[in-house]
């Protein structure tokens, strides 16, 4: 005999009034929703069972009828809504219905992340609308949090690495700096991409891991030893 467990039910939106479908020609002010998308894409990799929740404007009482609704999933992700430049949409109707657990961590990108309960089932996630933050926060908090619903251990490998080149930061968060990790004759090379701001999507295609630069550090130097976080073992 082996233990079981059901798949969790995860719903997922994005959130936004400035967010359209890919494919529709850009009015201004308009941009193109992509978080909600590579979430989805994200979990059913995981295995998980992942509803699409679709596009909810910053509206406030649309915000709140969708999110009672969704009391009855085992996880709910939202992205957007939660930083102060968004007037804390999210964050605010959802301290009316649910419990914060918190809110803002310490980290770069990645900084105004929520996590709470909506109802006696559900675990709520906001994570940030830039689309680097959202890939961030949900690796960091998301993914453990729904292997240990799964009765799993979360394992993120931190390995050794040589830095390939210089990363010069004022210090204040712990960041996750995108890299390119390579395996070398036996040796872990972590190259530092140019283009870091959290807004930037160009960078991923070449991202395969993260390089962990802590809160009291201004950097690093080329041939430093630097904590490298893969994304996968293809490296």
């Amino acid at each position: 005999q082996i233990p079981v467990y059901p798949r969790a039910r995860v719903l997922v939106a994005a959130t936004g009034d400035e967010l359209v479908t890919s494919g529709t020609p850009l009015r201004p002010g308009q941009i193109y929703e992509s978080n909600r998308l590579a979430t989805l894409l994200l979990l059913r990799e995981l295995g998980m069972d992942a509803v699409d929740g679709g596009t909810i404007r910053d509206d406030p009482s649309e915000l709140r009828a969708w999110l009672k609704s969704s009391a009855d999933f085992d996880f709910v992700i939202t992205s957007g809504g939660a930083s102060v430049v968004d007037h804390d949409l999210v964050k605010q109707v959802f301290a009316e219905i649910g419990q914060i657990k918190f809110w803002k961590a310490k980290i770069k990108p990645g900084k105004p992340i929520a996590f709470g309960r909506v109802g006696n089932r559900a675990h709520f996630f906001a994570v940030p609308g830039n689309p680097v933050s959202s890939l961030v926060t949900f690796k960091l908090f998301v993914e453990p949090a729904l292997i240990a619903w799964h009765h799993g251990v979360p394992r993120m490998p931190q390995l050794a690495a040589t830095a390939t080149n210089d990363f010069r930061r004022h210090p204040g968060r712990t960041e996750f700096v995108r890299a390119r990790l390579v395996n070398e004759n036996d040796r872990l090379l972590a190259t530092a991409l140019r283009g870091q701001g959290s807004h930037m999507l160009g960078t991923l295609r070449e991202t395969n891991g993260f390089i962990r630069v802590e809160a009291d550090s201004a950097g690093f130097r080329q041939g430093d030893t630097v904590l490298a976080i893969p994304l996968n073992v293809d490296f």
